[in-house]
């Protein structure tokens, strides 16, 4: 007597997902802002987005320096250069430099 086979989704659920699988769940929760996936506690649920990039190895290793002696991650060392750098651009502008600026 042969057994039926069992319809898709039914049975006992997987308790363990691939490495690749756990990467994209942390990827989605991530760039929601889900999942206690923030830069700083006092940006909670903001998002992120991911940055692939390449950097001269002593720039590289400056960052690692930094983020050592702040004790901060790479990730947010470079959030806060960035958005000081922005906000330093952005407060010598009149509006419509900064409307260009925002707009592209």
């Amino acid at each position: 007597m042969r057994r039926k086979p069992k319809p898709a989704g039914t049975g006992r659920p997987r308790l363990y997902r691939s490495a690749s699988e756990r990467q994209a769940a942390f990827r989605a929760r991530a760039m929601r802002g889900e999942g206690g996936i923030a830069l700083r506690a006092s940006d909670p649920g903001q998002g992120a987005r991911r940055v692939d990039l390449f950097l001269p190895t002593g720039a590289a290793l400056a960052l690692r320096r930094l983020a050592r002696h702040k004790g901060m991650s790479q990730a947010q060392v470079l959030a806060d250069l960035i958005v000081q750098a922005d906000s330093r651009v952005a407060s010598r502008m009149d509006d419509a430099e900064m409307d260009e600026y925002v707009t592209g």
